[in-house]
Formats: structure tokens, C-alpha cells, sequence
């Protein structure tokens, strides 16, 4: 048992190495990637560059539409009619030519960010049931009907 002793006394020395490695072997890979928005509006590295970026539709136009993802915004040159999402974000698939991307292709997520108030509202209940049950004695858990059904005493 030696080895298991090994394991948990050092076993924060593993998790920092895997973490380590797991850094490197992401830098060593970055150029890869496809380059995010922010990168396509400071640097002219990415001229003719193929990439995807998605975020909320701005303004349409006629020959497009302006992409917005946090405060940077791009205009997207499209023939293409595009709709405009309902509760949701646009993916946009295209090449980036002077501060504009042309796009092939597009996906729109409708009602996408309905599934994080459903998962709020379900925390909540979540939340209110378990302390119905638990409470809070120091730093654990302590049943609150220990030894007893809730409402009726055990006969």
C-alpha cells in the first residue's frame, strides 16, 4: 500500500503537472484555432482567413448585417436574406477581408438563451426543497426531521 500512500500525499503535485501539460499542449496548437472576433478587428494577420464567430445580430442592412460579440462589432456581407433569431445568437461560417467577413454559411439559434432561465427557475426550486429537508449546523448538514416522518410524530 505504499503506492497509495505515494498517490495521496503527492497527488497535488500530479494535478499541477497536469495542468502543465495540459497549457503547453494548448499554446503549442493555438495558431489552429480559429481566431476569435477580436483578433479578426486588431490584427491584418487573418486577411482571407476562413473562421466561425457567433453572437447577437445588430443592425440588418441591405448587402448584410453587424455582428456583435461582447463590444466589438463586425459587419457580415452576405446576399443571403438572414433572420433575424428569436432569443438566441447567430453563427456565422466566412472569410475576413478589410474589417468585414463574406459569409458562406450561417445557423440560427432560436430561443437558445430561454434554456438559462429555465435553469435558474429550476435552481431556485432546487435550492428551496433541499433546505426544506437540510439545514446548515456549523460546517455540515444536519437533517431537520431526523428520527421522525415530517408533520407526524413516529409511532
Amino acid at each position: 500500500m505504499k503506492v497509495n500512500k505515494f498517490i495521496k500525499r503527492y497527488n497535488w503535485i500530479f494535478l499541477i503537472l497536469g495542468v502543465v501539460l495540459l497549457c503547453a499542449y494548448s499554446y503549442s496548437y493555438y495558431n489552429e484555432y480559429y481566431p476569435s472576433l477580436s483578433s479578426y478587428l486588431k490584427d491584418d494577420v487573418y486577411e482571407g482567413r476562413v473562421a466561425e464567430n457567433c453572437g447577437k445580430m445588430g443592425e440588418k442592412f441591405e448587402d448584410g448585417f453587424e455582428l456583435i460579440y461582447g463590444k466589438d462589432k463586425i459587419f457580415i456581407k452576405t446576399d443571403e436574406e438572414v433572420k433575424r433569431p428569436k432569443w438566441g445568437f447567430v453563427c456565422v461560417l466566412g472569410e475576413y477581408s478589410n474589417g468585414t467577413v463574406f459569409m458562406r454559411r450561417y445557423h440560427s439559434a432560436d430561443y437558445n438563451n430561454i434554456k438559462y432561465g429555465i435553469s435558474f427557475i429550476a435552481l431556485i426550486i432546487f435550492v428551496f426543497i433541499f433546505f426544506r429537508e437540510w439545514e446548515i449546523k456549523g460546517l455540515r448538514f444536519k437533517e431537520r426531521f431526523k428520527g421522525r416522518l415530517r408533520g407526524r410524530k413516529n409511532a
